[in-house]
């Protein structure tokens, strides 16, 4: 993250905002790839406590909907400054009908 930049959430992705646009962070399909599912079978039903540290890796919560199963799971994931994405933790509850 460079100066005046800031981490934002749009159209259900994570995005870095600068003076001339909108450059995508963190997708559905990001996301997908990181819990082993094909593209299009999630959801991200929203963002929360999104978290940059000193060296710009990012920090988050996403609540995710997979299409076959009952309920939304928050996981807990990083995207670092080389593009990286993992996920650090699911939530310790079993899916349940609460998305943030």
């Amino acid at each position: 993250m460079g100066d005046g930049e800031v981490v934002a959430t749009y159209d259900d992705s994570l995005v870095r905002v600068t003076s001339r646009r909108l450059v995508p962070l963190v997708t559905e399909d990001d996301v997908a790839g990181v819990l082993h599912r094909q593209p299009k079978t999630i959801l991200i039903m929203g963002f929360g406590h999104l978290r940059v540290d000193a060296s710009g890796d990012i920090y988050f919560f996403a609540s995710t909907l997979i299409y076959g199963r009952h309920g939304c799971q928050s996981r807990y994931l990083e995207r670092a400054t080389d593009g990286t994405i993992r996920q650090i933790r699911a939530s310790s509850t079993p899916p349940n009908d609460i998305c943030y």
